[in-house]
Order: C-alpha cells, then structure tokens, then sequence
C-alpha cells in the first residue's frame, strides 16, 4: 500500500480519535459540574472559573467533536488544533502560576494534575489535529451518510467505554481506601 492510499484511513483515525476524546471530556463536564468548577478553580487563573467558561467548554468541545464526526474539513480539523494549541497555552500558563491541582480535561476518567504530563498530552492532540489537517485539506468530499452513522456510532462506543473505566477506577479507588 503506498501512503496516499493510506491517507484517508489515517485522517478518519485520527478524528474518530479526536472526536471521541472530545466527546468524553464533554460529557465528564456536563455530568460532573462541581467537579468541573473545581478543576477550573484549581488553575488559579481568574478568568477561568466562571459559570461562562464551565458551561462553554464542554459545550464547545461537543460541537467541535460533532464536526469532526460529520467530516466537516478541513474547518473541523483547523477548529480542533486550535482548541487543542489554547488548552496546552491554559494549563502552560497554570503550570507557571503553580497550579498543583487536577486539570479536569477527563474528568474522573483520567486525572491528570496541571503540570508536563498534561501539556505534553494536550500537545500530543494538537499535533494529530495538525497532522489530519494536512491529510484533509486536499480531500474536501463530504462523507457520506453511513459513513457518518459509522463514526458517530464508534465515537458513541467510545465514549461509553471511557464513561465505564472511569466508573470501574472510581470504584476500585473507593473499594481500595481504608476505611477507618
């Protein structure tokens, strides 16, 4: 197989990736909001913890992993990367402020503190984004309908399997405390 042909395999990849990274970390915030405060709180930057940003957020991330489902390119892909360079730029600025706290992107899914490890993941998104942007540009075609089903049917999948870790590892954590 030479690498054109495997360029639209490795674009739909990354966005079922992208999308349902997205997805999960919406539907943390949407279903744990004081959980989602704190985290905001934690990064002591002011502008942050506002009821507008603790409801924009998911809300963005949603639609923009809705877009990414539906094959809406190359603005899909440029809106992902962007998102994803100013999350890296939030917790880079967190990090320098000495924030020590959970950065909340995952929610109980995935704690992760504000620090290297949540930059470089962040970074690491943004860099697929970057790199499925490069792979869309030259094939603007839309999708078609069940190949939208498709992807919005794997990122649905994905997303509950994320939802079911987190509740697994919440548990284990709470089976594990001693209790006293």
């Amino acid at each position: 197989m030479e690498l054109t042909t495997l360029e639209p395999i490795i674009a739909s990849v990354a966005q079922l990736t992208l999308a349902s990274v997205l997805a999960a970390a919406a539907a943390t915030k949407i279903s744990a909001p004081a959980s989602w405060n704190a985290a905001l709180n934690g990064y002591r930057i002011k502008a942050l913890a506002t009821p507008v940003v603790a409801w924009a957020t998911p809300l963005i991330e949603a639609a923009v992993a809705t877009s990414l489902v539906l094959g809406v390119e190359p603005a899909a892909s440029a809106t992902t990367m962007v998102l994803f360079v100013v999350f890296a730029l939030v917790l880079t600025i967190a990090m320098m402020r000495g924030a020590d706290a959970d950065c909340g992107c995952l929610g109980e899914l995935l704690t992760t503190r504000i620090g290297p490890e949540a930059v470089a993941r962040v970074a690491a998104l943004a860099a697929i984004a970057g790199l499925m942007l490069g792979l869309v540009v030259e094939e603007p075609a839309p999708p078609s309908q069940p190949l939208i089903l498709a992807r919005a049917a794997t990122v649905t999948l994905a997303v509950v399997a994320f939802m079911i870790y987190g509740r697994i590892r919440a548990q284990r954590v709470t089976n594990s405390t001693p209790s006293r």
